[in-house]
């Protein structure tokens, strides 16, 4: 695929992302309103979003590195065997992360909504249980990101921002 075809496809592909996100924006605005369900809503999502945007940001430039560095060394099939590793790893231990961040979830409702009532309080801890699970597809969607780029493709890749944006509206949709 020659250079400038590549740019329009991952251009294409942000812009894509850029509209899933808008999308997510106006839905959330328009499912919770300027009200408390809304505050309630987004507290919820401070830790796990954080989360999310470290694990976005630091894993795929790693990945893409180790993975080009394998192959060099040893070759395709090393590097593939590599990447099998590290999405089980990653999926693993992402998994792990967001059954322990839904096991805590009451705890940091509590520290993150301490003036917001019982039944508040109740409602962030169902909210933070879902957004927690985005942890696991984030983790796995950053690590193939990272493989992706490693191995020469550069557009599907950039579809990243849409596919989480569309990730977080289902959760949204359905478990809040």
């Amino acid at each position: 695929m020659s250079l400038s075809r590549t740019t329009a496809g991952v251009a294409a592909a942000r812009a894509l992302g850029l509209a899933a996100a808008v999308g997510f924006s106006v839905y959330a605005a328009q499912r919770f309103g300027g009200d408390r369900a809304t505050d309630l809503a987004f507290n919820a999502l401070i830790l796990p979003n954080a989360l999310m945007v470290v694990m976005a940001t630091l894993l795929p430039p790693v990945f893409v590195s180790v993975f080009a560095s394998v192959e060099r060394a040893q070759g395709r099939p090393a590097a593939r065997a590599f990447g099998r590793s590290a999405l089980i790893v990653t999926a693993a231990a992402t998994l792990a992360l967001s059954g322990v961040g839904a096991l805590l979830a009451p705890w940091i409702a509590g520290a993150v909504g301490s003036g917001y009532s019982p039944g508040d309080l109740e409602v962030m801890t169902r909210y933070l249980r879902w957004a927690f699970l985005l942890l696991f597809v984030t983790g796995v969607a950053s690590v193939m990101k990272g493989l992706l780029n490693g191995a020469g493709s550069l557009l599907l890749p950039s579809l990243d921002t849409m596919a989480m944006n569309l990730a977080a509206l289902a959760v949204l949709a359905w478990g809040a």
